[in-house]
């Protein structure tokens, strides 16, 4: 081997240590990047600040609290069943009215609801209500929510309502279809008597 071929072997073994050099720095380059998006994706949390300082971060409610529950349910049957009160803990919402209590759990985002026929008026409406207050929840119609709950029974079968064991379950993670009430004023003006 000549002088001149061993400068070029020389300058090939350079070359090709740079070369490797610039290879590792592309993939740490890209590992890099990929760590980066990583971080942004699953782990950065996003805390925004407002000119005041405090954080503004959004709450989307998924489904009706059992505080929202509890509110109509004193708020629209008060009226009916004087002092009737009704309070909830994370999963069990206790309402009372004189010596009778009723608590309700929580299980699989369904109210469980157990019947009582000894006063059959009363549990009648009290899940009739929440009922109508899941439904209005969801579709803001109470009217048309009032009249769904009150021709709900035992024998109706309904999406979000179900009975089975003198219990009964109703879904709060979505309402029933409100009822619409329409008037048929003609068909009544048509019946006379001759």
């Amino acid at each position: 081997m000549n002088e001149q071929d061993i400068m070029i072997q020389e300058k090939i073994k350079k070359r090709e240590k740079t070369d490797i050099m610039i290879a590792y720095m592309m993939i740490g380059i890209l590992l890099g990047c990929i760590v980066f998006m990583l971080y942004l994706k699953f782990i950065r949390k996003d805390n925004t600040v407002s000119d005041n300082g405090s954080d503004t971060t959004e709450y989307t409610v998924n489904y009706i609290k059992l505080d929202d529950i509890a509110s109509s349910l004193n708020d629209n049957l008060n009226s009916k069943y004087n002092g009737i009160t009704s309070s909830n803990s994370n999963t069990t919402m206790t309402i009372k009215y004189g010596d009778i209590e009723y608590i309700i759990n929580v299980n699989n985002n369904e109210l469980v609801y157990e019947l009582d026929d000894d006063n059959k008026e009363l549990s009648e409406d009290i899940y009739k209500e929440i009922i109508a207050s899941v439904c209005t929840f969801y579709s803001n119609d109470r009217t048309g929510c009032v009249n769904a709950s009150n021709e709900i029974d035992s024998n109706t079968s309904i999406n979000g309502v179900r009975f089975a064991d003198n219990k009964i379950y109703i879904d709060i993670t979505n309402g029933i279809k409100p009822l619409t009430t329409e008037n048929n004023n003609n068909n009544n003006n048509n019946n006379t008597i001759e």
